[in-house]
């Protein structure tokens, strides 16, 4: 199967930098869908200094366009729409390709859909901005609501199916006030190869200057508004006031780390270590993993976390509580609820055993559940349906 993949970010291979590599489990699926005897071209935006061509091999293709504008705030491009359905029109007309593929329609770069109707398409989406998902400033999320209710939707009728990241999407549907065609419920998928736990804990520890006795509390993921970290850093100082051995190791970077860095008031048990590659040796050496976001789609970090074999408290947003079953595979706690979290960093300090069986029983259900394998498999079949009901396929 062809497949012609419009998305926000695409990563690229010789630069590591925040904006160069976003895009990484687009780019995952990617490389499970080729091993799966299928072919895929890429029309992205071009972040930092991407070329604006690439090849991943001989079965991946990718082409970048630079955007107008980018609002960095909250990295939120704008395309040209007129380059880019002239690069989707020319793709399709040498490419030839069975499926076009709107990866995460709340970008505008989905908007070719409205209009490009000769190849069979689907979108794809993690949340419904204004509707379940909130950046958690009242203008974005007006306008994130209006772009739901005109764009969105108009996205969707226009699409012959839509990738929906989880379950609680399906609710929706009575905002919206439609029905969705052909809905799939169906995330990005996790690596469970690669995120998985080992031996070498010491070993990483000693390179952060950590003590084996340390209790490391994670947090990965961007320093902005939306991932609620300043609640992370207030409920930290309670616990670290009662537990002088908890380390707070905060990766990630955006918009707001210093405001947050200043919140910490410089807190030696407190430590940014700002945007690293080395993701899974960092959930390695870790005891316990915490989001603290406000709104989410199926958060990645989450399954990365669970794969490594950590418990996990997240804030019940989203589609978390599809990844996180409370008490059973992790600690689900209301947003906002600095209490709430304290409370559960203190009861897993506290109970190593239970910290231990929660993390077991998280990583069970990400390769049960969530490996890419698993995943690419039920798109596969979820694309065949789409292309046998348009009649291309028999």
């Amino acid at each position: 199967m062809k497949i012609l993949f419009i998305t926000p970010w695409f990563p690229t291979a010789n630069i590591n930098s925040v904006e160069a590599q976003q895009g990484l489990f687009e780019y995952k699926q990617a490389i499970e869908m080729v091993k799966r005897g299928h072919e895929f071209t890429v029309v992205t935006m071009r972040w930092s200094d991407q070329p604006n061509s690439e090849k991943f091999g001989d079965k991946i293709q990718v082409f970048r366009i630079q955007p107008k504008y980018v609002f960095p705030k909250i990295r939120y491009p704008i395309p040209n729409v007129f380059v880019l359905t002239r690069m989707i029109n020319k793709i399709c007309s040498k490419f030839h390709p069975d499926i076009i593929v709107y990866s995460h329609m709340a970008f505008l770069t989905a908007l070719p859909v409205l209009w490009l109707k000769k190849v069979p398409s689907i979108v794809t989406t993690d949340g419904f901005p204004g509707i379940s998902w909130f950046y958690g400033d009242k203008r974005v999320d007006l306008v994130g609501r209006f772009y739901t209710k005109v764009v969105m939707t108009r996205m969707i009728k226009s699409s012959r199916g839509v990738q929906l990241f989880s379950n609680k999407l399906l609710d929706d549907e009575k905002y919206l006030k439609f029905k969705f065609r052909n809905a799939i419920v169906c995330s990005t998928g996790v690596d469970t190869n690669v995120f998985k736990p080992a031996s070498d804990k010491d070993e990483i520890r000693n390179k952060l200057n950590l003590s084996p006795d340390d209790c490391v509390v994670l947090y990965v993921g961007r320093m902005d508004l939306v991932k609620g970290v300043n609640y992370l850093i207030e409920a930290a100082r309670i616990v670290i006031h009662k537990y002088k051995q908890a380390k707070f190791m905060l990766v990630g970077d955006g918009s707001l780390r210093n405001e947050y860095e200043i919140l910490a008031n410089s807190s030696k048990n407190i430590i940014f270590l700002g945007w690293r590659e080395d993701i899974p040796k960092l959930m390695r050496m870790a005891d316990i993993f915490v989001l603290p976001s406000l709104s989410e789609g199926v958060p990645n970090v989450v399954m990365e976390a669970s794969a490594s074999g950590l418990p996990v408290i997240a804030s019940d947003v989203g589609g978390v509580s599809q990844l996180i079953t409370d008490r059973e595979t992790g600690i689900l706690i209301r947003p906002r609820d600095k209490n709430a979290m304290v409370s559960a960093i203190c009861e897993l300090i506290e109970e190593p055993l239970f910290a231990e069986n929660l993390g077991k029983a998280g990583r069970l259900k990400m390769i049960e559940d969530y490996s890419w394998g698993i995943i690419c498999e039920k798109l596969e079949k979820y694309y065949d349906d789409i292309l046998k009901a348009d009649g291309r396929i028999n």
